[in-house]
């Protein structure tokens, strides 16, 4: 046989400020608010360790940023380093590539003199050359004029003084060999094509 108590239960009081809680449900409620202190304080200290951790992490990542600030300062010091070094060899490129074509020039100009004519000296000028020399009568003159102007195509070679020694045969001459580009007129005036 099973007993069963089916009146209902008595009920204990508890009188706070004048009302008479039941003391069963203050127990519960006393039980559930200690609950969520529990779980609250439990996450609380979850979520302070996992801060504590991201600080951590946050700490060393600026230091690794900082420490890469040097690098990156001296990175970019070796870059501009290289750059310049890179425009060095361009302009030294260029600068042994132009002494070939003045040597070639220089060649050319000596070759073209005839046999009856000496040179003085060639001296590189704005826009050519200046070329003294002397001979022994002017048709020698001429026919270096000639023989420069047709081995060496696209520069134009003017006469640009002859004179006599005193009671000397021999004539001191000087050519103006200008370089192969624009006019004569208009590099003076600056004026490209």
């Amino acid at each position: 046989m099973i007993r069963v108590n089916l009146l209902p239960a008595s009920r204990e009081t508890v009188p706070i400020f004048g009302a008479h809680l039941d003391r069963r449900l203050m127990r519960d409620a006393a039980g559930g608010v200690a609950f969520l202190c529990i779980v609250s304080a439990g996450t609380y200290g979850v979520q302070e360790l996992r801060l504590t951790a991201l600080r951590a992490e946050a700490g060393r990542l600026e230091r690794t940023v900082d420490s890469n600030a040097a690098r990156r300062r001296d990175i970019a010091a070796g870059a501009a380093q290289v750059a310049r070094l890179e425009q060095l060899e361009r302009e030294a490129d260029a600068r042994r590539r132009s002494g070939n074509a003045v040597a070639a020039t220089l060649i050319d100009i000596g070759n073209a003199v005839p046999a009856r004519v000496w040179l003085d000296g060639i001296d590189r000028s704005t826009g050519g050359f200046v070329v003294t020399g002397a001979a022994t009568s002017l048709d020698d003159v001429g026919a270096t004029l000639v023989s420069v102007e047709r081995s060496m195509p696209g520069y134009a070679p003017a006469l640009a003084s002859v004179t006599r020694e005193d009671k000397s045969a021999v004539l001191h001459f000087s050519l103006q060999l200008l370089e192969p580009g624009p006019p004569a007129a208009a590099r003076a005036n600056g004026v490209r094509q």
